[in-house]
């Protein structure tokens, strides 16, 4: 008999602190892209990291967490593989955004595979060794992006913006703009050929590229022209400063 209300103490306890601890789940799939099929991802709350490397395959890693009593019940995921690319989703039922239910989306892609489409609602948006080009948007959180090449377009309601270009000429457009937060730009070397045009309604514009100041009070607008003014690198901060570096001083 007490034996068997050991065990019982036991079990309870381990129920407790799995519950305490907050419930998880867990899911991983490999699969194959043609080259130029988009990758295309929409996620509630979490962070979500996609790494371009020298690989074949793509893999995506999802991990759920549920804190504070709430259930994953809730959270719905979904890999979709097409002719028309990967959507990778991660929402909550009804579109709502609580807080207490996060996931953690990591995907693996070759290099030149092209992400036609990230939706971030709330967390942080990391992004590393693409060259396909990206569009992100982000509604509450950051977006970090390193050795990214390609078009590129990059969005934010709250929250900063750091991206550092690859190596290398300059292979397609830059946007990039912020409602509330600062932008941080850094290009691997003074381009050689591109058009720049930097404007914050309400912020500092600080500049390791030549640019010719168009505004000094109000509004901040500066811009320069090197070479052939392709391509275009458009910067816009509502509320937040920019800075434009480069790698190589």
């Amino acid at each position: 008999m007490r034996n068997a209300l050991v065990c019982i103490a036991l079990l309870l306890g381990t129920v407790l602190i799995g519950h305490a601890a907050g419930e998880g789940r867990k899911r991983e799939r490999t699969l194959r892209l043609e080259p130029a099929a988009p990758v295309r991802i929409d996620v509630a709350v979490g962070d979500v990291q996609v790494l371009g490397s020298d690989r074949a395959d793509v893999r995506v890693r999802i991990d759920h967490r549920a804190a504070g009593g709430a259930s994953l019940s809730r959270v719905e995921e979904r890999i979709d593989v097409a002719p028309a690319g990967l959507q990778v989703s991660v929402l909550q039922a009804d579109g709502a955004h609580d807080a207490r239910l996060t996931s953690t989306v990591v995907i693996d892609v070759p290099r030149t595979q092209p992400v036609a489409m990230i939706a971030l609602f709330e967390g942080t948006l990391q992004l590393r060794g693409l060259s396909g080009g990206v569009s992100a948007r982000v509604t509450r959180g950051t977006i970090e992006a390193s050795d990214v090449s390609g078009a590129l377009r990059f969005d934010t309601t709250m929250g900063a913006l750091r991206v550092s270009l690859a190596a290398g000429a300059l292979t397609g457009a830059v946007r990039l703009r912020t409602f509330n937060g600062d932008i941080e730009l850094t290009l691997p070397d003074m381009p050689r050929s591109a058009r720049v045009l930097a404007l914050t309604m309400n912020g500092s514009i600080d500049s390791a590229l030549p640019l010719t100041v168009r505004t000094t009070t109000g509004p901040r607008f500066s811009e320069a022209t090197f070479g052939e003014a392709s391509p275009v690198i458009n910067i816009d901060a509502v509320n937040g400063d920019i800075r434009l570096a480069t790698a190589r001083r």
